[in-house]
This record gives structure tokens, C-alpha cells and sequence, in this order.
């Protein structure tokens, strides 16, 4: 894990210890994650869209070319 040493605004020194960043997990079955997803989630107040970006596992994801898709997003690419 990594650690550091931060000095404080009084002098003091201090060793901490970050933790490990922990593995994602699938949002649809809760296996590993392995890939993020590439649909497009509905927009905003201002009508700006953005990925979706949910975490799917080897099972639950759809190929399609060079992008994944989550459950959801799939007649995306269907579509």
C-alpha cells in the first residue's frame, strides 16, 4: 500500500498509509468488472448527454466493434 509522510502546519510529521483502491464490481451481477460502458445515458437538464459509464463484467457486457455496452444500453447498439 501506498504511504507518505505529510508534515502538518504546526511541524508535526505525519506517516499515512492510503489504502488499496478496491475492485469494481459489476453493476448487474456484482462479478469483477472488467470494462466500463460506452452507451449513452439520457441528458441532463440541458439536454448534454454523457456516457454511462456503468461497470459491467465479462457476462453481462455486449461487444459490439471496438465498444462495450451494459444490459441497459444494448439496443443502442442494436438500434
Amino acid at each position: 500500500m501506498p504511504c507518505e509522510i505529510i508534515t502538518l502546519p504546526d511541524g508535526t510529521k505525519c506517516h499515512v498509509k492510503f489504502a488499496k483502491e478496491r475492485a469494481k464490481k459489476c453493476a448487474f451481477c456484482g462479478n469483477p468488472a472488467t470494462r466500463l460502458c460506452d452507451g449513452v445515458s439520457e441528458g441532463n437538464l440541458f439536454g448534454e448527454s454523457k456516457p454511462c459509464d456503468k461497470p459491467v463484467c465479462a457476462k453481462c457486457r455486449r461487444e459490439v466493434g471496438e465498444q462495450d455496452f451494459c444490459p441497459e444500453h444494448w439496443g443502442q447498439a442494436n438500434g
